[in-house]
C-alpha cells in the first residue's frame, strides 16, 4: 500500500497518509493534517500551526510564574495560635477548678501577646519573632 508524509496542522509533526486501495491516486489524509510541508523551525523554542491555509511560527510562551501562596497576616496567625493555646487550658478555668496563680499568669500572658509581640511570617508562612509564655505544669 502506498503512503506519503503529511503534517499535523496543530504542530507540524509528520504523520502518514495512505493511498486508497479502491481509488488509485486518492489519499486518505488523517483529520487535522495537511499535505503542505511546514517551514523548518526550532521546536524547542517555537510553535508551528497551520492557520487559514498557511503555517504560522510563533515563540513558545514563557510559563506563568506560580502565584505565591497567600498567608494570613502575622497578627492573625498569632491570634489563631494564641486561641488554640488558650483553648488547651480552658478546662483549668472552669468554675469547679481553682486556677493556680501560674496558670492565671500564663493565660493572661497569652491574651496580652497581640499587644506585646511583633509577629512576622517567614517565606513559608510560619510565624516568627514571637516568644511564647511557658505553660505551667
Amino acid at each position: 500500500m502506498a503512503q506519503k508524509t503529511v503534517y499535523l496542522r496543530s504542530s507540524g509533526e509528520e504523520t502518514t497518509a495512505y493511498e486508497s486501495p479502491l481509488e488509485p491516486g486518492v489519499w486518505h489524509i488523517p483529520p487535522k493534517a495537511t499535505e503542505d510541508e511546514p517551514p523548518s523551525f526550532d521546536a524547542s523554542k517555537k510553535t508551528c500551526k497551520y492557520i487559514d491555509d498557511e503555517w504560522v511560527i510563533a515563540d513558545i510562551p514563557e510559563p506563568e510564574a506560580e502565584p505565591k501562596p497567600e498567608y494570613p497576616l502575622a497578627i492573625e496567625q498569632l491570634r489563631f495560635d494564641r486561641n488554640v493555646k488558650l483553648a488547651e487550658t480552658d478546662y483549668f478555668a472552669l468554675s469547679d477548678h481553682t486556677l493556680s496563680d501560674a496558670m492565671k499568669t500564663y493565660r493572661q500572658d497569652l491574651r496580652n501577646l497581640p499587644s506585646t509581640a511583633s509577629p512576622k511570617l517567614d517565606e513559608n508562612g510560619n510565624l516568627t519573632n514571637v516568644t511564647w509564655p511557658t505553660k505551667p505544669s
